[in-house]
C-alpha cells in the first residue's frame, strides 16, 4: 500500500503527497460513489486500521460526506456489498 509505505517512510507521519497521487485516488473513488448513487445505498470507504485516518484525511477535503472507516470498526455480522476497489497498482506508484 502507497500510503503505508510512505507513513513508515517518515516514522508514522504522511508526507505531503504528490497532487497527481490525490487527484487520482479522489477521481477513482468518485467514479465508484456514481454506482452508489444510482443504487441508493450509502457509500463507506474501508481500508486497514494502520491507513484508516490518513485516508480519511486525503479524502475528508474532497468527499467529506463519505465516511471513511477500517477493517476492525464494521461488527463481524454486517454485511457489506464491495462494489469497487481503489487504489490499483499504477495508483500506488504516485504516477
Amino acid at each position: 500500500n502507497f500510503i503505508l509505505e510512505k507513513v513508515k517512510e517518515n516514522e508514522g507521519y504522511l508526507p505531503p503527497l504528490e497532487p497527481s497521487f490525490v487527484q487520482k485516488l479522489v477521481s477513482e473513488i468518485h467514479s465508484r460513489l456514481e454506482k452508489f448513487i444510482i443504487e441508493q445505498r450509502t457509500p463507506v470507504i474501508l481500508t486497514s486500521p494502520a491507513v484508516r485516518r490518513y485516508v480519511k484525511r486525503i479524502v475528508e477535503h474532497y468527499l467529506p460526506s463519505v465516511a471513511v472507516l477500517s477493517y476492525s470498526e464494521i461488527e463481524p455480522s454486517t454485511k457489506v456489498d464491495i462494489i469497487g476497489n481503489v487504489g490499483g497498482g499504477e495508483l500506488g506508484q504516485g504516477t
